[in-house]
């Protein structure tokens, strides 16, 4: 896993999608060939501040499929 730390700003900046999470989180999701990567992460748009919570990669995204799209690149 530590092998895509580095991926996590591309993720933050440049995500196939963006979903709104129960608590006020956003989870940034990558497509990759064989999986996805996700990043847990807040942030605050008025001080232009945030941070990641977790990180992790999966196969599966239909249980995020049913989260509040927030955005989705075309």
């Amino acid at each position: 896993m530590l092998e895509h730390i580095f991926d996590l700003s591309e993720i933050i900046t440049d995500p196939d999608y963006i979903f709104k999470g129960r608590k006020g989180e956003l989870l940034a999701v990558k497509s990759r060939k064989e999986f996805y990567l996700v990043v847990v992460y807040k942030e605050d748009l008025k001080k232009k501040d945030g941070f990641v919570i977790t990180y992790f990669k999966t196969k599966n995204i239909n249980y995020l499929l049913k989260k509040e799209l927030v955005w989705r690149k075309l």
